[in-house]
Order: C-alpha cells, then sequence, then structure tokens
C-alpha cells in the first residue's frame, strides 16, 4: 500500500510540475518521465498507449492549422461577428450561441478570442453591460468544447467509452443537448443578473468607439477550403451519428462499419491533404499556428497522462489497492468522483489531460459512463483560478470594468450545476 502511495504521489508531483514548466507539453512530457520512472525504478509492466486518441488528435491539428494557414479561421469568425452585430439588443443570447456553434465545429475554444472584441463593442453600442454576453460566451466557449468531435478531450474520452458501448451518437444524445440548454440557461442568468445600477445609468459614462467594421473580402480559394473542413467535420458526425450508414470494410471475412476513430483519421487527413494542395500550403508552417500548437499541447496531455495512468492503475496489483482504498465509498457514493474531476480540472486546467488522469480511474473503480457523461462538464472548472485564454481577455477587452478575471465564479457555479442537473435527467430520458 506504501509503495502504491508513493507512485500516485510521484505522478501527482510530476503532472503539477510539469504544468508549472510547460502547460500541456509540460504535462504531456513530464507524464512520459513518470512512465519511465514507473518502469525502471518501480519495475510495472507498461499500460496501454493511447494511441487512437492521440492520432485523432494529430489529425484534428493538422486538418485546423491546414485550414488556419488558408485564412479559412478568419472566414468563420467574419461570418460570425456579421450575425452578432446584426442581432445588438440579444447579444447576451446571440454571442453565445454563435460561438457555441464555431467552437463545436472547429473544435478549440480560442475561437472566443476573435470574436470578445466584437462582442465587447456590440453590447456598448447597444446600452448593455459588456460584462452580460462576455462572461456567457467566455463560459460557453468551454461548454461547447466538450460537444465537439474536433477536440482533442472528446477524442480521448470516446476512445476510452468504446469500450463500454458508448458511441458518438450516444454522446452526442446526452452531452449536445445539455450543452445548448445549459447556455440558454446562462444567458438567462447573465440577461436577469442584477446590479446596482441599471445598465442605462451605468453605460451613460462610456461611447462606444468606432471600432473598425470595413467589410473583410476573401477569395474563393479560402472559401472553399473552409467547405472542405467543414464537409470533413459533417460527414464525421453523419457517420458517427448514423453508423448504419457509414462506408464498409471486410474484417475477419465479415463487412462491418468502418470504425469511428479510424473515420475522423480519414476524413479529416483527407481535408488537409485536399486543402494543403489546393491552397499550397507549406506543411512546415502548420504546428506553428494556433490550432496546431494547441493540438500538440492536447495530444502530449493526453499521450503523457494517458499512458502513465494506464500503467499505475491498470496494473493488477495496483487496481486492486485501489478498489481495497476507495471501492467501497466510490460504489456506495458515487458523486464523490464530481468533486474530484473539478479539483484535478482546476489544478491540471487541461481537459484532455484531466481525463486522461481520473477517466479511467473512475471507470476502473465501477462509476458508470454514463454518469460520467452526465457530469462531463465538471472539467469545466477552471473558472476559480483564471488562466484560459478567453476569460483573460474577456477581462482585458471590457473597458467598462464590469468584466473581472474572478468574476466568473458565479455564472461558472450556475453553469456546472445546471449542465449536471440536465444531464442528469438526460441520461434518463434519452434512448441510450
Amino acid at each position: 500500500m506504501v509503495v502504491f502511495l508513493l507512485q500516485v504521489l510521484i505522478m501527482v508531483l510530476l503532472l503539477v510540475i510539469g504544468l508549472k514548466v510547460g502547460g500541456a507539453v509540460g504535462c504531456g512530457v513530464f507524464a512520459l518521465l513518470g512512465e519511465l520512472v514507473m518502469v525502471f525504478l518501480f519495475h510495472l509492466a507498461p499500460g496501454k498507449v493511447p494511441l487512437a486518441a492521440v492520432y485523432i488528435i494529430l489529425a484534428i491539428g493538422i486538418a485546423g492549422g491546414v485550414l488556419e494557414l488558408a485564412g479559412g479561421i478568419d472566414y468563420l469568425v467574419s461570418l460570425a461577428a456579421r450575425v452578432i452585430r446584426k442581432y445588438p439588443k440579444l447579444i447576451t443570447y446571440v454571442a453565445p450561441l454563435v460561438t457555441f456553434l464555431f467552437v463545436f465545429g472547429v473544435g478549440t475554444s480560442n475561437i472566443a478570442l476573435s470574436l470578445e472584441p466584437i462582442i465587447a463593442d456590440t453590447a456598448v453600442k447597444a446600452g448593455i453591460r459588456p460584462e452580460r454576453p462576455l462572461k456567457a460566451t467566455a463560459l460557453t466557449a468551454n461548454t461547447a468544447l466538450l460537444c465537439s468531435p474536433a477536440a482533442a478531450a472528446v477524442a480521448y474520452m470516446l476512445s476510452l467509452f468504446a469500450n463500454h458501448a458508448i458511441t458518438m451518437r450516444k454522446y452526442l444524445l446526452i452531452v449536445l443537448p445539455t450543452a445548448l440548454l445549459t447556455t440558454l440557461l446562462l444567458s438567462t442568468f447573465m440577461t436577469l443578473k442584477k446590479f446596482k445600477t441599471s445598465d442605462k445609468e451605468f453605460m451613460q459614462q462610456y461611447q462606444a468607439k468606432d471600432a473598425e467594421q470595413g467589410e473583410q473580402h476573401f477569395s474563393v480559394t479560402t472559401k472553399l477550403a473552409t467547405l472542405v473542413f467543414i464537409l470533413g467535420i459533417a460527414l464525421v458526425l453523419l457517420f458517427g451519428i448514423f453508423p448504419e450508414i457509414a462506408p464498409r470494410m471486410l474484417l475477419h471475412g465479415k463487412m462491418t462499419a468502418v470504425p469511428n476513430d479510424l473515420m475522423v483519421m480519414l476524413l479529416l487527413f483527407a481535408a488537409a491533404g485536399i486543402n494543403m494542395a489546393f491552397c499550397k500550403i507549406n506543411p512546415g508552417k502548420v504546428f506553428a499556428t494556433k490550432i496546431g500548437s494547441s493540438a500538440f499541447g492536447g495530444l502530449l496531455a493526453v499521450l503523457g497522462p494517458g499512458w502513465l495512468g494506464s500503467t499505475l492503475f491498470d496494473n493488477p496489483h495496483n487496481l486492486v489497492l485501489l478498489k481495497q482504498l476507495v471501492g467501497s465509498i466510490v460504489t456506495h457514493n458515487t458523486w464523490i468522483v464530481v468533486p474530484l474531476i473539478m479539483l484535478a480540472s482546476m489544478l491540471i486546467m487541461s481537459q484532455s489531460a484531466t481525463v486522461a488522469v481520473i477517466f479511467p480511474i473512475a471507470l476502473s473503480l465501477g462509476i458508470t459512463p454514463l454518469f460520467l457523461l452526465a457530469t462531463v462538464q465538471a472539467l469545466n472548472f477552471v473558472f476559480v483560478i483564471p488562466a484560459q485564454p478567453p476569460m483573460l481577455f474577456a477581462a482585458d477587452i471590457d473597458e467598462t470594468g464590469g468584466t473581472t478575471k474572478y468574476g466568473f465564479i458565479v455564472p461558472g457555479i450556475f453553469t456546472l450545476l445546471v449542465s449536471m442537473v440536465i444531464g442528469l435527467i438526460m441520461i434518463h430520458v434519452m434512448p441510450v
């Protein structure tokens, strides 16, 4: 037991040090250092390498990075800005929903960074406190990310849940409507939130700056590259939700549907290849893009902690000790896993790494995948120690001073509680 606890302590220390030294990349690299310690020092057999998730994240990063170099991300942002500016009085509802759509499609919450200046400017001109839509948008970006098939954390979760009969269709049936309803309720919460002064009185002291709203022009090539990427994501969703229409392959003498993880890789690599050739993209620049570098960090954040966690907790002797230590507590108090996920996400500050560390343990202790789906938004307990770019930038961009970096706690807790209540209802009413 002492040796097992020492191994767990080493794992936690290496993850914390890695995060402090180099964020998601550091977390992955130091976790791999921990893998070496477990094998060489403690003589544990290496666990299962999460290769499927790594390959999927690689495909996502390359396809998204190529799209970014082709100007497709800027084009999508321009489309989103057009919608946001079209309905200024409904900004607290429109901005989060538009952000949700684009984060869901592209698989990165950082797309909110490009929209926040537009949101703040539109809110001021409409006489609405910018903090209402800005807080709702920043929190929604994280909420939407856990629905996206192009997100690293989702890729890893789906690879874990594949062994528990949870397909992309079942995942989205629970998580997507839960997230959308949560977003609408969060917007309502921020709209109805009371302040000491009315929005009209508060905004009288501020004048909207004439932000540049010149029409951006994008080439046909950029628009076609965006269409190719969106088509790839759309086909991933289509075949994932309706596997009966997915392409077939011959396996062990029997025709069977191409597995979803393989389908994601094939379609996104195909989109990347088409756009790379069509737009004459320099492949050497792909991982220098925001999406490419983010995917690379996510890849390591899954590879390192996922492999280390498998080595440590899938070891038969350690698994017995773990169940003896906390198994009965977790079995009779399933909810205890929620604060553990929240605490891990707050400290690790990476959804992918938190999933890689906590979810395999939870599954091995008998926590059902459906319960993890219902409470999946606990992975977004990152607003207590604000370090994520959308939250920090929202505070910087709000010249009225209403949005502060520590002002996300109340709406953030509201978001988590609402999402869990809705999620627990969904797993009982949805046909999964």
